[in-house]
């Protein structure tokens, strides 16, 4: 199964690190099988793969108000987990249902 998230936890894309972030995401990767991370985050972040079933995917976005626009341009996994918290996730969520 391939799972694809989205969050706002800028540790996974290794700013300010702390905890078990990464260890539980790749926990997460090997029980679905492929996870696909989109984190919303300024500009400054570069795409991070962690073994062949985690990828982590930065907006690097302008602005928080592009954060929408850009989860969309990188939102290509075919299946998807749904967990959406705020508004933000809500929105990108009904936008790539449409894409994906």
């Amino acid at each position: 199964m391939r799972v694809l998230m989205i969050s706002l936890d800028k540790t996974l894309l290794g700013a300010d690190y702390s905890g078990d972030v990464l260890e539980r995401h790749r926990e997460y990767a090997k029980r679905a099988g492929h996870l696909d991370i989109i984190v919303f985050s300024k500009k400054g972040f570069s795409q991070k793969n962690f073994g062949s079933n985690l990828r982590i995917y930065p907006t690097n976005s302008l602005s928080k108000i592009f954060y929408v626009w850009d989860a969309y341009k990188a939102g290509a996994a075919p299946a998807a987990n749904r967990c959406p918290r705020p508004i933000f996730d809500r929105f990108s969520w009904l936008v790539l249902e449409k894409k994906v």
